[in-house]
């Protein structure tokens, strides 16, 4: 972000998709909010039993719980813990409009409350997808491959066949987390599967790829 040119006081809107480690761990410079203006938006099917005290008090005295579940609640709360006490959080239900243009799209089955999200600007759309593709080399010829990540294998599948089917008849834009850089482009259809067309970039140097 910084070699793009952004300071993290520019951020003013922060969307998150399903409460992976990797996904909401840049949150936070210790206790302090690493975004000082921005509001911290999350789905509330997803982080309501991890932020909510009644429901992370039975999740947490459950007899099957282990320190590894104990330490990932914890650090889910202290991850928004910093945003909240600012003023800077808020859940949402399914299908609202955050700000203007942009809107979340429920894409459960990696997690509970996996969410995406859909970008609209100047005639164009992008669709966020979170981690619908863990492993873009094998699900895109390959929707329906599921992967031990997902929490229901066989929802996962069903939502990244709909959104890649959504996608290729918008023209959509799509971008992921797990895609291989630049991590943005476009997905097209074959006969019997479904293809990445990553978008060219241009190094320094002014060499495009």
């Amino acid at each position: 972000m910084l070699a793009a040119g952004y300071q993290p006081g520019q951020i003013d809107e922060i969307y998150i998709t399903h409460r992976g480690q990797d996904h909401i761990g840049g949150l936070t410079v210790g206790a302090a909010r690493a975004f000082p203006n921005a509001t911290v938006r999350v789905p509330k099917s997803e982080f309501d039993l991890f932020l909510n005290p009644a429901r992370a008090a039975v999740l947490l005295s459950e007899a099957h719980n282990t320190p590894q579940v104990q330490a990932w609640v914890q650090f889910t709360q202290n991850s928004f813990e910093p945003y909240i006490r600012a003023g800077k959080f808020q859940s949402f239900e399914e299908d609202t409009e955050l700000v203007p243009g942009i809107r979340p799209l429920a894409t459960h089955g990696h997690t509970p409350g996996h969410t995406s999200y859909v970008v609209e600007s100047e005639g164009q759309t992008l669709i966020i997808l979170g981690d619908l593709v863990l492993m873009g080399a094998l699900q895109f010829a390959h929707p329906s491959l599921g992967s031990s990540f997902d929490v229901d294998p066989k929802a996962a599948s069903e939502q990244r066949l709909r959104i890649f089917k959504m996608a290729v008849d918008s023209h959509s834009w799509i971008a992921g987390g797990h895609l291989s850089f630049p991590g943005i482009g476009h997905v097209r259809a074959g006969r019997d599967r479904f293809f990445w067309i990553p978008v060219e970039y241009t190094i320094p140097n002014g060499v495009s790829h």
